[in-house]
């Protein structure tokens, strides 16, 4: 947890974590995978979680971003993120 925010970190390849993150009821998800395998498994996972997390990709969505938001994700996290602009819009999310 991260200044008093539940996460769930989830590698994209171990599908029990959908499990376990629900039983945390994080307010921030963040998928962690290669940019190849997330459509292989995003929109089965955020389904099964839920709509409640703030959901974020950690890679470039390339063009699959549009569907990936369709499905809930409201962040990607890549090297060339402006981290200070995503920090601050996450606190805004957050109400923190």
């Amino acid at each position: 947890s991260v200044t008093g925010v539940q996460t769930c970190a989830l590698p994209i390849y171990l599908k029990i974590q959908v499990k376990t993150c629900n039983n945390l009821h994080p307010r921030i998800v963040v998928f962690c995978s290669s940019d190849a395998e997330y459509p292989e498994f995003i929109y089965k996972a955020i389904k099964n979680i839920g709509p409640d997390p703030i959901f974020i990709i950690a890679g470039k969505p390339g063009e699959n971003e549009l569907d990936y938001r369709k499905a809930g994700v409201r962040y990607f996290i890549h090297a060339r993120t402006n981290v200070l602009e995503t920090l601050q819009k996450l606190e805004q999310d957050l109400n923190v």
